[in-house]
């Protein structure tokens, strides 16, 4: 078998002429046929998974150009309306800067937006916020859209009254970022994070996996008004899988 980098650039090479994928599941099973056909055996194609998997958190270029692949579907294989659980987080609160980090079609933050948020949506993929703003302007509200990394990103200092990440491919458990993000929220600042789950030490990790003791220990210092770590239907896939739910305001 290849070399990882020579693993990770043939997967490049594949999403840049890939057909269209409606989930992240979908391209991995796609591209795991790709590679039987092309005459490797199945412990040769799990392990380029492996591989990918293992890189996708650390290169924004795959994400790129797998979300660019995914929010041009004609038939997204997601869902395209906004998260029940931030939808109940902010019935009763007051609006005010809300930051949704990986935004995507901005499902989220055009939810938000109507509800007369000033609105920040950040993402990697060029496609979705493109989609983002025509909906945004369909709806006849303004929202500011930022291409670039999500990891990389300037949060400030006590700039935000929400931010938002629901299954977001960046490290939110990990204490340097959780520390970014727990300084940038503003006094009473809400936190709103979901995402598929599992354990640190679980063998077939995805990339967008939080493991939920690792969230809660890293926003100790968060007040926590909602938290579930529980079986049941993602946004993501129609299979029941692991997920967490958490929302935690800052004091």
């Amino acid at each position: 078998m290849w070399s990882d980098d020579r693993i990770w650039q043939e997967w490049i090479g594949w999403l840049e002429r890939a057909p269209h994928v409606v989930t992240p599941a979908h391209a991995a099973r796609a591209y795991r046929a790709v590679l039987l056909g092309a005459g490797h055996t199945d412990l040769e194609a799990d392990h380029a998974l492996r591989v990918i998997w293992r890189t996708m958190p650390e290169r924004t270029d795959g994400w790129r150009l797998l979300f660019n692949n995914l929010y041009a579907s004609p038939t997204p294989g997601f869902s395209t309306v906004a998260s029940p659980l931030l939808v109940t987080t902010v019935a009763a609160r007051v609006p005010g800067a809300a930051l949704d980090l990986a935004s995507g079609q901005g499902r989220n933050a055009v939810h938000l937006a109507q509800l007369g948020w000033s609105v920040t949506a950040v993402d990697v993929s060029e496609v979705g916020l493109e989609i983002a703003a025509e909906r945004a302007l369909d709806m006849s509200v303004a929202l500011e859209t930022i291409r670039g990394s999500v990891a990389s990103f300037d949060l400030g200092s006590r700039a935000w009254d929400l931010i938002v990440l629901t299954y977001a491919p960046v490290p939110v458990a990990e204490s340097d970022f959780a520390r970014r993000l727990v300084r940038s929220l503003r006094p009473d600042g809400v936190l709103v994070v979901e995402s598929f789950a599992s354990d640190r030490t679980a063998s077939g990790r995805r990339p967008v996996d939080i493991d939920p003791a690792e969230l809660r220990t890293a926003f100790a210092d968060l007040t926590v008004e909602h938290f579930e770590d529980v079986v049941g239907l993602t946004e993501w896939d129609p299979e029941p899988t692991r997920l967490v739910r958490f929302v935690a305001v800052r004091s």
